[in-house]
């Protein structure tokens, strides 16, 4: 079964529906974004939310010692690193778990691919080519990739999602700007939706 991340929260009713929908994480982007939300209404929104929600702050080549004031400030579960981090040295300071994001369109074949994944030690890898911009990618990459726990992001909506779920069936998937009504703002009938057809698709 697919894990859902929706990411891009900016509100706590947004936050509380991915929730009651069952997705099984939600996001907070604290890097220059569209969604860029700041550590003290991230918060505010977390400690509301119910006790076993998994939450997930992406960040982009930022210092470890702020991401870690950060994490530790709003108590974000998991560190998402969507830059050129130095993983081993944010697991030192930080401490918490770790997506790491590649960006498949930035390497020449899945070859590539599997050899940056074997020097880079993350909890999971989230492939995807934008920063929010929804631009997709390829998927039939994935049949090459070496098994590991990839989260596919990149344009995903409920337009697309059951071939996605159909033909690959990846640990995860990533949506944000294609569950919108507009940047920050989730439109609550296409995340129904999206959750739905994940679910029924499996």
């Amino acid at each position: 079964m697919a894990l859902i991340k929706i990411c891009g929260i900016t509100n706590y009713n947004d936050a509380k529906l991915a929730i009651d929908l069952g997705a099984d994480a939600i996001g907070f982007i604290f890097c220059k974004s569209k969604r860029q939300i700041s550590p003290q209404k991230a918060k505010k929104i977390i400690d509301k939310l119910p006790i076993f929600s998994t939450t997930v702050g992406v960040f982009m080549n930022m210092k470890p010692s702020i991401v870690k004031e950060i994490s530790d400030f709003t108590k974000i579960d998991i560190i998402q690193l969507h830059g050129n981090e130095p993983v081993a040295t944010y697991y030192k300071i930080i401490g918490k778990k770790i997506i790491k994001r590649i960006n498949p369109n930035n390497f020449h074949s899945a070859k590539e691919i599997n050899n940056f994944i074997k020097n880079t030690i993350a909890d999971a890898y989230l492939l995807d080519p934008g920063a929010g911009s929804g631009t997709g990618f390829s998927w039939e990459i994935l049949n090459e990739l070496k098994k590991n726990k990839f989260i596919i992001a990149g344009g995903l909506s409920p337009k697309n999602i059951e071939g996605l779920i159909q033909q690959y069936n990846p640990y995860g998937v990533d949506a944000n700007s294609g569950l919108e009504k507009f940047p920050g703002k989730k439109d609550k009938k296409k995340l129904e939706e999206f959750i739905k057809i994940i679910r029924r698709s499996e």
